[in-house]
């Protein structure tokens, strides 16, 4: 169980630390540049070449903002796969765990049915020779 937790808590570590490297991505590093050129377009009085910057750096920022949510949601996905794969072993773990006890049972059910069978086996060879003596007895 502490092995589930530990597992799920580096999962989760790991989801926040790629959610702050996807920040740091192509769309993000292009749209800082054409923020960056837009503002020096209009310090320079390049008003033209200022707007299509600034366009330019918006939908650099929305592809940038796509991806994140995109890599968000594998994140989300590829750790619902690895608890499902967990998941999935301790099931197959218990399934063996059940499938044992089950064979001991039945080891010890056909051991208890030998025993029984010798005891009539037994028995009959005791009664059989009951009556023998008696037979005999009787001549």
């Amino acid at each position: 169980m502490k092995k589930i937790i530990s597992i799920l808590a580096v999962a989760l570590l790991a989801a926040s630390v790629f959610a702050v490297s996807y920040k740091n991505n192509t769309f993000q590093k292009l749209a800082d540049e054409y923020t960056k050129k837009a503002e020096i377009a209009l310090d320079a009085g390049q008003y033209d070449d200022a707007v299509e910057y600034s366009k330019k750096a918006e939908e650099n920022a929305a592809l940038s903002e796509a991806y994140i949510k995109m890599m968000m949601a594998r994140g989300e996905a590829e750790t619902v796969l690895s608890l499902q794969k967990i998941r999935l072993l301790m099931q197959k773990k218990l399934m063996h765990q059940i499938h044992s006890q089950w064979l001991i049972l039945l080891q010890k059910i056909i051991l208890k049915k030998q025993k029984l069978l010798l005891t009539v086996k037994i028995m009959s060879r005791q009664m059989l020779m009951q009556k023998l003596l008696l037979l005999l007895l009787m001549v």
